[in-house]
């Protein structure tokens, strides 16, 4: 196996290629500036604009009509998932979160994950230098931009856009003059009064409910409705077990999975749909390290398996999930008639550590054709090579579909090289994982 060392990606040949146009919104000056001057180094991304919260990020979403938007999840006006919802039901693009690394920071991560980001870095200062930021925020932001990007509801589910806006906060207009998309901040518990004046008898309950509600108090909206907020995006219903209880699978089965951009709600569906005595499964998703164990948590609250990070040495067993913990690379090898995790050093492959090839390529070598791969949305090559060595092992192998990925990076280098016996959408890939350990 070559690895592939994570240097810093080259720009673009082409320099007829439009750059990528991004949208910076923190309320740190410090961390605008940053990240501003990392990305525009890159030379072939622009940062069209700046903002210091929801509120004017709003209306330079609507002018500039960015490709990419970097967000903070703590600004004033409004919280940073709120509006990343909003933007995801009215205006939805690429999303990169920039969070602290805090318990905090990281609970809020997750819940953007879930909202519609597609990737969560940590902010300068945290866990990162800003060296560190520069390197990681340019690759990011250059596959964010060069993707093919597929909103999502929460719950995973793709999703459009809707087509017609509500009226704005204030009755705000974007350039068109046409009403964009509601955005509502957080109300004073208590409203100004207004000005001292005669107060009429209160009319009919009826004739109040016609007459619809009372105008805003407050300047040019007491001549608009009240803004709306978003309407919650629906979740598709909880999916069915792939399986009955009483599925008996042979001895030495193996499942690995590798996943990156969307792959957290991915993985939450299909983990949640595995049944408790699914053979050990093993599983690379790209996150930043200080979020995995919150992660493997969350996914461990849904699921009829236990899901842990990894830990070096451990004998696998079934019913067990095991994330790849942050920044080291995680393989599988036999342990008498079983297997036991390794946790290894070591540059970076496809640059990312952990890295799905390095995890396949040791399922192959270790189970041979006793084990299933699968290979679920993300950005990039990570996996294709490895999910081709389990294949030609004789582990039987597939990948997620176009039509539900949020980017169709890994599943299509994966279907391109033969790796991936077939396509499969989202909701079915568990019971696809059954149904080929019973061919296994």
């Amino acid at each position: 196996m070559i690895a592939r060392q994570n240097q810093r990606l080259p720009a673009p040949s082409n320099a007829t290629r439009r750059p990528i146009r991004v949208l910076v919104v923190d309320d740190s000056a410090i961390v605008r500036k940053l990240v501003r001057e990392a990305l525009e180094r890159a030379g072939d991304i622009e940062v069209v604009g700046v903002a210091p919260d929801p509120v004017i990020a709003r209306d330079k979403l609507i002018a500039l009509k960015p490709d990419v938007m970097t967000l903070d999840v703590e600004m004033p006006k409004l919280d940073g998932i709120s509006f990343l919802k909003a933007v995801m039901a009215h205006q939805p693009l690429p999303v990169i979160i920039l969070s602290s690394i805090t318990q905090e920071g990281s609970a809020k991560a997750l819940e953007a994950l879930s909202a519609g980001a597609i990737d969560v870095l940590a902010k300068p200062g945290t866990a990162y230098s800003v060296g560190d930021l520069e390197n990681t925020i340019v690759e990011r932001v250059r596959a964010a931009g060069r993707a093919s990007f597929r909103p999502r509801a929460i719950g995973g589910a793709p999703l459009r856009p809707q087509s017609t806006p509500a009226p704005a906060l204030g009755g705000a207009r974007g350039p068109s003059g046409t009403a964009p998309w509601p955005l509502e901040a957080p109300r004073s518990p208590s409203p100004p009064r207004l000005p001292s004046a005669p107060t009429p008898a209160p009319a009919p309950r009826m004739a109040q409910a016609a007459a619809g509600p009372a105008p805003h108090p407050l300047g040019d909206a007491r001549a608009t409705p009240a803004p709306m907020t978003p309407r919650p995006l629906r979740s598709p219903a909880p999916p069915q077990p792939a399986s009955q209880p009483n599925v008996h699978f042979a001895p030495g089965q193996l499942v690995a999975i590798g996943a990156s951009t969307g792959g957290t709600e991915a993985l939450a569906q299909v983990i949640a749909r595995l049944p408790s005595n699914c053979p050990p499964t093993v599983v690379v998703q790209h996150i930043h390290p200080a979020f995995v164990a919150s992660f493997a948590a969350r996914l461990d609250a849904n699921a009829k398996v236990t899901v842990k990070v990894a830990v070096d040495g451990e004998r696998l067993e079934a019913g067990q999930v095991r994330l790849a913990p942050g920044d080291v690379h995680l393989v599988v090898e036999r342990a008498g008639l079983g297997y036991r995790t390794v946790l290894r050093n070591g540059p970076k492959v496809c640059h990312q550590r952990p890295a799905a090839d390095v995890l396949m390529h040791s399922v192959a070598a270790a189970a041979k054709g006793a084990a299933v791969g699968v290979i679920l949305t993300g950005m990039g090559t990570d996996g294709a090579e490895g999910l081709l060595a389990m294949r030609r092992a004789g582990a039987r192998t597939a990948a997620q579909n176009e039509e539900t990925c949020v980017v169709f990076g890994m599943p299509r280098e994966a279907l391109a090289n033969g790796a991936a016996e077939e396509a499969v959408p989202l909701d079915r890939i568990a019971g696809q994982i059954v149904a080929l350990l019973k061919k296994a």
